[in-house]
């Protein structure tokens, strides 16, 4: 068995139990499908990085609305894997190479056979986030790097929230603050926990930095208040101008945390 793999005799049940969850969620949570547009930062990432002769892995890959078309009008050789059937059917159907795949598993391919791995707002939801990494580090070529995202749950809304009582995983609007035992966020992340994280894995880690102030619209108690006044939407717009921010002081500020790392030595 691969280093910190999960249990043998656990994994034909929790990859069972993963399946049917994540096909349902990808079924039948169309209010809550990423969002189809690619932000400023993670456009600007993957034109640094990814090039017509790339060549791209996608780890949790998901349905490819959120960036998936984009990239896969770059590069050919762009492959996704996902544990969901419903949506790998989805991301090859925007010309992503997907396969179904559950990460508690090894990889499907090969040592170093990749320019670029990409996995945005995955490892939250994994059982064993530090095989998963260990797995990315086998298939990635010298010289190759690893693009990842995290929610902050250290972001200064949460902090908020634990001191009057609350918590929030941010999986998703219907689960986080309602009913949080049955979010699909289980595992959690700081700038220091990832640093500790990376380390583990003897990766280098080359830059972090945050996204995402949105503080207007994440209050406990008063964001709530304030949409039923003003909107969702506008309370968006009121935390954009202090986006820098999450920049300056990722820790505190931002909602999410974006990571590139290089090959350990």
């Amino acid at each position: 068995m691969p280093h910190n793999a999960p249990p043998v005799g656990l994994l034909k049940n929790m990859n069972d139990e993963n399946s049917r969850y994540y096909d349902d969620y990808w079924k039948t949570m169309r209010e809550w499908l990423p969002n189809p547009s690619v932000s400023p930062r993670q456009r600007q990432l993957f034109m640094e990085f990814v090039k017509p002769e790339t060549v791209v892995l996608d780890v949790g890959c998901g349905n490819g609305e959120h960036y998936g078309r984009f990239l896969a009008s770059i590069t050919p050789e762009y492959y996704g894997v996902d544990i969901s059937d419903a949506a790998i059917e989805v991301a090859q159907s925007h010309g992503i190479r997907a396969r179904q795949h559950n990460l508690q598993a090894p990889l499907p391919f090969p040592n170093e056979m990749f320019d670029i791995i990409i996995c945005l707002e995955v490892l939250e939801h994994l059982f064993a986030p530090d095989f998963v990494l260990g797995e990315m580090h086998r298939v990635l070529k010298p010289g190759g790097h690893i693009i990842f995202s995290v929610p902050n749950i250290a972001h200064i809304s949460n902090r908020i929230r634990a001191v009057l009582g609350g918590f929030s995983p941010g999986g998703t609007p219907e689960t986080s603050s309602r009913r949080p035992w049955a979010d699909p966020h289980i595992r959690f992340f700081t700038v220091r926990s990832i640093k500790a994280f990376v380390a583990e894995q003897n990766l280098r880690l080359l830059d972090l930095h945050g996204e995402g102030f949105a503080l207007f619209n994440t209050m406990p108690v008063l964001s709530p208040l304030a949409a039923h006044l003003v909107g969702w939407e506008r309370l968006k717009a009121w935390s954009r101008p202090f986006e820098f921010l999450a920049k300056w002081w990722p820790s505190l500020c931002a909602n999410h945390l974006f990571v590139i790392l290089g090959r350990g030595e």
